[in-house]
């Protein structure tokens, strides 16, 4: 093995995780190998040092409120462009319908009182909507609907 294989298993090797084989390997590895040597020793004298440094008594709660903070629902804080979008968006979307059927009321009161005038009879709106639909071509939805409108039959 190489010494790049062997430092990432060194931690195993102290701590007798390895298997048999492996094990051998790293052992042998060492014996021939002066910077894993170097590499083995250091991680000896920092296991050393944690060894000396005392435990740390935590009051009995620590472990309830540890656990009540983990499963507690995080809160998530929406940046000044999220909450502006969110806020705006839906009443631009509200704006548009309302504008749209304004427009859309407008418009079509105007086109009525230009085809049309301003008395209309039952005539009148059939001459309208015969106007609007003799654009299109023979044997389209609007030439059918125009047929029926006249009383004839389609074909």
């Amino acid at each position: 093995m190489r010494c790049g294989q062997i430092k990432r298993k060194l931690s195993a090797f102290f701590d007798h995780e390895l298997s048999e084989s492996e094990e051998i390997i790293v052992d042998e590895h060492l014996k021939e190998c002066e910077g894993c040597q170097s590499n083995m020793k250091e991680l000896g004298e920092l296991c050393d040092i944690f060894v000396r440094i005392p435990d740390i008594s935590v009051p009995f709660y620590f472990r309830t409120r540890l656990m009540q903070k983990i499963n507690a629902p995080t809160e998530v804080s929406l940046s000044f462009i999220e909450k502006f979008r969110r806020a705006v968006l839906p009443v631009a979307a509200a704006m548009a319908v309302i504008l749209s059927l304004v427009l859309g009321n407008y418009i079509g009161e105007n086109l009525y009182t230009i085809f049309a005038g301003s008395s209309i009879s039952e005539n009148d709106s059939v001459e309208v909507l015969d106007f609007a639909l003799n654009s299109f071509p023979e044997g389209s939805l609007s030439d059918i609907y125009q047929n029926v409108l006249n009383g004839e039959k389609s074909e």
